[in-house]
């Protein structure tokens, strides 16, 4: 009679993790033709060197200047073709396959209901460019509707952001958890004080902060940061990373009588 031998079961083997992560590329707040040249352009080369499967822009692609709240009639100073021509512009020279729209473009929505036909004309007639813009990318535009507007790239919301306060990250992940946006022009990365831990970055802008009259005078101004984001994502996963694009600090010229 032969001996019972017993055999070790084979190990089974665990299914292979293959989480297909994939390269993104994302900008914002690049207000038409107050964008930062120098800035635009290393942008453009990063997107171009790093070959992103996906491209964003979060919004304020044109600044409005003229569909402003408070501006007078005979105000010229913001004339809208140069304006709306420059920010289609720079969408076609990104090349996104997402276009969040931002409080700027959102000017143009609130003024098709203007009691000025002239006024209510010119914001037709711009969100039907920025409609075939879109169109032409093959992208998906996406309205603003303030804290309600945005989407989902892994575990992280792209939205174009409407906090703006010196804590605008900390407080924009504890508002959504995990979140990537622009608006303050300031690069930031906060914690969300919440159990799950959130993160949110904010991507700066680009633009050239001298040519915004209207900040001016606010101190705020001097924190502003020519950045974009890149990184990589996944289904249930994203790692975002910011650039930033140094810029030489602004100094004053001597007095000329001293």
């Amino acid at each position: 009679m032969r001996p019972l031998t017993l055999k070790r079961a084979a190990k089974p083997k665990s299914p292979a993790i293959v989480r297909g992560w994939k390269r993104f590329f994302g900008v914002s707040c690049t207000h038409a033709r107050h964008v930062d040249r120098d800035a635009w352009r290393a942008a453009l080369k990063s997107r171009s060197d790093f070959a992103p499967h996906f491209t964003f822009h979060l919004g304020d692609f044109c600044d409005t200047g003229a569909f402003r709240s408070g501006r007078g009639e005979n105000d010229g100073s913001d004339p809208v073709d140069p304006d709306l021509t420059s920010g289609l512009v720079h969408l076609r020279e990104l090349e996104p396959q997402l276009i969040l729209c931002g409080n700027h473009e959102q000017r143009l929505w609130r003024y098709l209901s203007s009691r000025n036909d002239i006024v209510a004309y010119a914001s037709h007639q711009a969100i039907n460019c920025i409609h075939r813009c879109a169109s032409d990318l093959h992208a998906e535009l996406v309205e603003y509707t303030g804290i309600w507007s945005g989407r989902m790239l892994g575990n992280h919301l792209l939205t174009h952001g409407t906090v703006y306060n010196v804590n605008a990250a900390r407080d924009m992940a504890e508002m959504y958890g995990n979140v990537i946006f622009g608006h303050t022009h300031t690069v930031a990365i906060g914690k969300g004080r919440r159990i799950d831990n959130p993160t949110g970055y904010n991507i700066g802008a680009l633009v050239s902060a001298p040519n915004m009259d209207y900040a001016a005078n606010r101190r705020q101004t001097m924190a502003w940061t020519t950045a974009w984001v890149r990184g990589e994502y996944c289904d249930n996963d994203c790692r975002p990373e910011i650039i930033i694009h140094r810029q030489p600090t602004p100094s004053m010229p001597p007095a000329t009588h001293a």
